[in-house]
């Protein structure tokens, strides 16, 4: 998420939004599995369902990214078309795409998540090049807010309550997060006073009873965790170089993905009561950017995720609360550096959402759908 909140940046400034939406650069597709790796006896394959928003581009760099589905199977994101420009969209649950840029004529809109009854957040460039957050619905309703020092404000989260989070940059270029009631007070804070980088976790960081999650850097990257009152818990997993927060459940676990001495990754799931296990995937490389890197928990306690590979490539992966691990690659996947599968954001089903990248650098939408 550090590395995110810098490409987002430099994406909307630049080029309206070209960016990927995960922590490695990057945010799945046909009917079918290339490989499996089982643990505990996980064995039956996925169903993946490929898609691609209608102008999405074809260049590296564009195409399609969701980042959220809701309970029952809705989908948000956006693309980015073959000028750099990126807009949202909203996946119904017959599978049709509804493109959405906001009003007032936007130089790119981005979707970051919604609720089931269909309201949506995100961030957009106006027509002066400003970066706005945003609540809108399909209909008409349209709200754009930014905290009261705000440079570029990004709103990612929002819950079934209305209650919105985000992170935004200050004038000094400090990141800090905001959390927004649906009535629209707008409260900022800081995990650590005087950090230079205060930022919810992605699409999945705020949770229904307004629980946020997320990240803090001072020197080093931690974790840390604020209830709906304000009360605010940093954290790190123990031994780790670096902790970083990726999402948070109904129930309060948290997942993410800790750095180890090397730079290698490793995966986390922190429990209400603050105690951690840790896992890694097989296969994962153990070099500096590989690993292991959680994005999802869903409310049963599936985390899924991808892992990065000693070749740079990254493979889909699900771990059950029984601890088996189903890792697998979208068919079309590429096989480069900085190519394949890449999991985003899971549901209270057997659902999620992510995107892969072709041997062409081009990203498609992903549905999975766990046997």
């Amino acid at each position: 998420m550090k590395s995110q909140i810098r490409k987002q940046l430099n994406a909307m400034t630049r080029n309206c939004f070209c960016l990927r939406t995960a922590s490695r650069c990057g945010v799945l597709f046909a009917f079918c599995v290339v490989l499996c790796s089982f643990a505990l006896g996980i064995s039956s394959k996925p169903l993946f369902t490929s898609f691609d928003a209608p102008g999405a581009g074809t260049c590296a760099g564009c195409g399609t990214f969701p980042l959220f589905i809701t309970p029952q199977g809705l989908i948000s994101g956006y693309d980015v078309d073959n000028t750099g420009t990126s807009h949202g969209f909203l996946r119904g649950l017959n599978g049709r795409i509804v493109i959405y840029d906001a009003p007032g004529g936007s130089l790119g809109t981005q979707i970051w998540s919604m609720t089931a009854g269909g309201l949506f957040t995100g961030a957009y460039v106006d027509a002066s090049g400003n970066v706005h957050g945003f609540v809108a619905a399909t209909r008409g309703y349209f709200v754009s807010f930014d905290p009261p020092d705000s440079v570029f404000t990004f709103s990612t989260n929002i819950n079934p309550r209305g209650e919105t989070a985000g992170y935004y940059f200050d004038g000094d270029g400090v990141v800090h997060t905001f959390v927004r009631t649906a009535a629209g007070t707008i409260t900022t804070f800081d995990a650590i006073p005087s950090a230079s980088e205060t930022f919810p976790a992605g699409a999945c960081g705020l949770n229904q009873s307004g629980v946020l999650t997320g990240g803090v850097v001072t020197t080093v990257e931690h974790g840390w965790v604020r209830t709906a009152e304000g009360t605010i818990t940093v954290f790190d997993v123990p031994g780790a170089a670096e902790t970083d927060s990726s999402c948070i459940n109904a129930g309060g676990a948290i997942t993410g993905a800790y750095n180890d001495a090397a730079g290698a990754a490793h995966g986390y799931v922190r429990a209400t009561d603050g105690t951690f296990s840790t896992f890694d995937v097989p296969g994962a490389g153990t070099g500096q950017f590989q690993g292991t890197f959680p994005e999802g928990i869903n409310a049963g306690g599936r985390v899924d995720g991808d892992e990065v590979d000693s070749n740079g490539v990254s493979h889909g992966f699900s771990r059950y609360p029984g601890g088996g691990i189903l890792a697998f690659d979208a068919p079309g996947a590429g096989t480069g550096s900085g190519q394949g599968t890449f999991l985003v954001t899971p549901n209270s089903g057997g659902r999620i959402v992510g995107d892969y990248i072709d041997s062409n650098g081009v990203s498609h939408g992903l549905l999975v759908i766990l046997p």
